[in-house]
């Protein structure tokens, strides 16, 4: 497959124009990379008809050369099936792009594989506002899939709806049901296939299931991968253009469902 530093020599195209394309562009322009940049593509084309994404024009993948340099920015639930639409088509040079963003986005972790206690991560989470609603949703689909009630699924797909398409967000929701039906089958090392990603503050980068899994299910700890993120945000980077408020994404009437749950959810975080 061809090498994302062939973006920053030569001409390419973005495939996606959802969460996933939005994080990369940003990356994209902060690299300097941008005016390589021909324009973005996708499998179909939006039902509203709009045919630009952040200035650059969109268009089906059918249209464009099949010699094209191609970074395939969607969520890893697509990219198999995107893949081999792509080798179909007869394209060769792309490159997928999810599993490498936090490394495009702040270099090579600081720290690699650091035993962390679940616990204590939850706790220190649970005192942010967004990451104590955003596990309170994952906790509940958690407890749906699990025990039936109480539970719902609900906040999950409302929460994952608003950084990707419903389509998308119940995908995700089954992915999700899979890692817990193989953590209840394997134990734990199906939990530490990939160690979690945090900052240097403790935020979460990528890993939020497996830490509620792991929450959920007591496990006592898991291995996380510690990126150095001061250097890029200072760069002008727009740090919470994806981390929606939860106030826009959840009702008054939802959140107050949600802060009655939190006491029996979290009562086993601890410092």
């Amino acid at each position: 497959m061809a090498c994302f530093c062939c973006a920053q020599k030569e001409p390419f195209y973005i495939y996606g124009t959802g969460f996933v394309a939005r994080r990369l562009l940003d990356v994209l322009v902060h690299r300097g990379i941008i005016e390589n940049l021909r324009g973005f593509v996708v499998t179909k084309m939006p039902e509203d008809g709009s045919h630009e994404f952040f200035g650059k024009s969109v268009q089906p993948i059918t249209e464009i050369p099949r010699e094209s340099l191609i970074l395939v920015a969607v969520h890893m639930i697509w990219e198999d099936e995107i893949e081999q639409n792509l080798l179909r088509l007869g394209f060769q040079r792309f490159v997928m792009v999810y599993d490498k963003l936090l490394e495009i986005q702040f270099g090579a972790p600081k720290v690699h594989h650091q035993k962390i206690r679940v616990r204590e991560q939850v706790a220190r989470l649970a005192k942010t506002v967004y990451e104590r609603y955003a596990m309170t949703a994952y906790l509940s689909a958690i407890q749906k899939h699990v025990h039936g009630a109480p539970g719902s699924d609900a906040y999950y797909l409302k929460f994952q709806g608003a950084l990707a398409t419903p389509k998308a967000a119940k995908v995700r929701l089954e992915r999700f049901h899979q890692m817990i039906d193989e953590f209840r089958s394997e134990g734990e090392r199906a939990l530490q296939r990939h160690p979690v990603c945090f900052d240097e503050h403790g935020n979460v980068l990528d890993g939020m299931h497996r830490m509620s899994t792991a929450y959920a299910f007591h496990v006592p700890f898991l291995f996380a991968d510690i990126y150095d993120t001061e250097e890029y945000w200072g760069m002008g980077y727009e740090k919470g253009f994806w981390k929606r408020s939860y106030a826009e994404i959840f009702s008054p009437e939802e959140l107050q469902e949600m802060d009655a749950m939190q006491d029996a959810l979290f009562s086993g975080a601890e410092e």
